[in-house]
């Protein structure tokens, strides 16, 4: 007879023990004798479970282990599942599929941190309790009925985006925040179109291109681009200086003026460019803007390449397509 307890097994695969509750060893289960061997072991006397029950504890509430840093002496539930998998030879189904599934959020927890706040900061002004769409891929369903600036939280610029292109009506064909954001995913809604509106959001800077000619098919493994556009031009929308949209023409326009550049499915992590401009990278910190903007493009603010994200550097939060029908 040992004085303690084994509490019922929960959904994590995690095993409370507590002392002073008589049981028989003998009367547990096969599985939760072979999960926790260390433990039966410290308890086998009463030596033994003096001196478990003597060694300091810090209080830790799981409920907000995952919101925050784990202490040193708080172990993650992540941390217990290891030390259960090297004590067994055999693990609970549950336990391996929670320990996978707990590291890969982890992995991902920023990202999705990152998009939730572009998320609340643009959709979720006219809609207060929608679910943040980034995690979970799903196409991309549209009210015909509806304004596509307004479906993107964008209705405040549609005015000046109007005006600079007129008589044109805009649908919303890529959202990287509700189809997957990689250059397959952009590739294959824009290419053979004609009229195409980019809009990058990276925190709390908006700005974007225009490009009237049509986008030629990707190439697999290389880059294509968009040449000699005359209606082509780059603007911005919300900049750090507070400086009102603002949209930047060519200096000059030919048969080698390149405009829009594209990236194959089979290339690196580049998406899409407005050359002379803006890249778009799928990793964080590696889009950039390009040093060269004022020399190429009429540069009306005087802040330069600087105007779009005040760096040159910087991280893609969210990528939306238009095209003009």
């Amino acid at each position: 007879m040992n004085n303690i307890t084994i509490s019922t097994i929960n959904n994590y695969g995690i095993i409370s023990i507590h002392k002073n509750t008589s049981y028989q060893q003998d009367n547990l289960d096969t599985k939760t004798q072979h999960l926790i061997p260390q433990k039966l072991s410290c308890l086998q006397s009463s030596e033994s479970v003096s001196k478990c029950a003597t060694q300091p504890q810090t209080p830790c509430n799981p409920a907000n282990s995952f919101l925050e840093p784990y202490s040193k002496s708080c172990s993650s539930p992540a941390d217990s599942l290891k030390k259960v998998k090297t004590d067994s030879t055999t693990l609970n189904p549950s336990v391996i599929s929670f320990l996978s599934k707990h590291q890969k959020q982890s992995s991902l927890s920023t990202t999705k941190l990152r998009r939730q706040t572009v998320d609340d900061t643009i959709i979720k002004q006219k809609n207060p309790g929608k679910i943040n769409p980034s995690t979970s891929f799903t196409p991309l369903t549209l009210n015909l009925f509806q304004d596509p600036f307004e479906i993107v939280g964008l209705s405040k610029y549609e005015t000046v985006l109007k005006q600079w292109i007129p008589s044109i009506r805009m649908k919303l064909i890529y959202d990287s925040s509700q189809q997957f954001f990689d250059s397959k995913g952009f590739n294959e809604k824009v290419c053979g179109r004609k009229n195409l509106l980019i809009i990058v959001v990276s925190g709390k800077s908006i700005f974007g291109s225009w490009h009237s000619k049509q986008i030629p098919k990707e190439k697999k493994d290389g880059f294509v681009y968009v040449k000699n556009d005359e209606n082509h031009f780059v603007f911005t929308l919300r900049n750090i200086y507070n400086i009102n949209p603002t949209k930047f023409l060519p200096r000059e326009v030919n048969k080698y003026s390149k405009s829009l550049c594209l990236s194959g499915s089979k290339s690196s992590t580049c998406i899409v460019g407005c050359y002379s401009c803006y890249f778009v990278e799928t990793l964080d910190n590696e889009s950039t803007v390009d040093w060269s903007f004022s020399s190429t493009y009429r540069d009306t603010s005087g802040k330069g390449h600087l105007i779009f994200t005040g760096k040159q550097a910087f991280t893609t939060d969210r990528l939306l397509a238009f095209y003009g029908e």
